[in-house]
């Protein structure tokens, strides 16, 4: 709901969505099952944002799994999330489809916040890596 009627070229929503009552199309790609880590791998390899619009959680793999393949991500403010990546190395917004909305229309509409945000999350997933030895 989030993403209708934005400027985008493909938006792809993954994962286990049981509640979802949208119809795929030619802009909309639907995986509304459990993904391998190889399908999650390509999705991330091909796509640009990574969106995790959460409305409750404590922490997320799929958070780290882009920081990790150096994605811009719009992330919600919720549950323990702020701690697992800096404020300056994604879009935080809360987690209303307005906000979201918003918040992705900026990271289409604004490449310099786009661009920012990447150099910001290259730059701690390098410092992660560095951590990790």
């Amino acid at each position: 709901e989030a993403a209708k009627d934005l400027d985008i070229k493909q938006l792809t929503i993954a994962g286990v969505n049981s509640d979802l009552d949208i119809q795929p199309n030619h802009k909309l790609n639907l995986i509304n099952k459990q993904l391998t880590d190889n399908q999650i791998s390509e999705l991330l390899e091909t796509h640009e944002i990574l969106a995790l619009p959460y409305l409750d959680t404590s922490q997320s793999g799929v958070l780290t799994l882009g920081v990790d393949a150096e994605m811009v991500m719009l992330v919600t403010l919720v549950g323990g999330l702020q701690e697992q990546v800096p404020t300056d190395a994604a879009l935080w917004v809360d987690p209303t489809v307005d906000s979201v909305r918003q918040g992705l229309q900026r990271l289409i509409a604004e490449p310099i916040l786009y661009e920012q945000i990447k150099k910001k999350i290259i730059a701690y997933r390098a410092i992660m890596k560095e951590e990790s030895g």
